[in-house]
């Protein structure tokens, strides 16, 4: 008698079937996502703000590099009340524009007249406008007469 053999046939393990069973299923399982939409889920576009540094000098503002693509870079001086910013030009010249801050107030005092004045002013007027119909009347336009 064999103890190692004890009656029992090894199967292959090799099994062409099962091979091609579990292609098949693979396949099927890839095909389903494409028959099934998927949801997909995007998350909203957030805005691009330009970054503001924080310097102390224009010479802070000299000192650092410009984007070389052209971007413009921006720059706070708070203790100046100024902006800064800083950008290659189509000349390849880095540039730096200045912008300062004004907290004067743009608003005029408005100025009334007196009744007086406004009267006295009307008057002058109406005596010019006398004085203009009497020339055009004597240079022949009939208009006024």
């Amino acid at each position: 008698m064999n103890y190692f053999y004890n009656g029992y046939t090894p199967q292959p393990t090799y099994n062409a079937y099962n091979n091609l069973t579990d292609r098949l299923n693979s396949l099927q399982q890839y095909g389903q996502q494409f028959q099934q939409p998927q949801q997909q889920y995007q998350q909203p576009q957030q805005a691009q703000f330009p970054q503001i540094r924080p310097v102390t000098s224009i010479e802070e503002v000299k000192g650092v590099t410009p984007n070389f693509d052209g971007s413009k870079l921006y720059f706070e001086d708070t203790a100046n009340k100024k902006f800064y910013s800083k950008y290659i030009d189509l000349n390849g010249v880095p540039h730096i524009d200045v912008y300062k801050l004004s907290t004067e107030d743009k608003t005029q005092d408005i100025c009334y007249c007196t009744k007086e004045e406004y009267n006295a002013l009307k008057g002058e007027l109406d005596e010019y406008k006398g004085i203009l119909d009497k020339l055009l009347n004597s240079l022949g336009d009939g208009k006024n007469e």
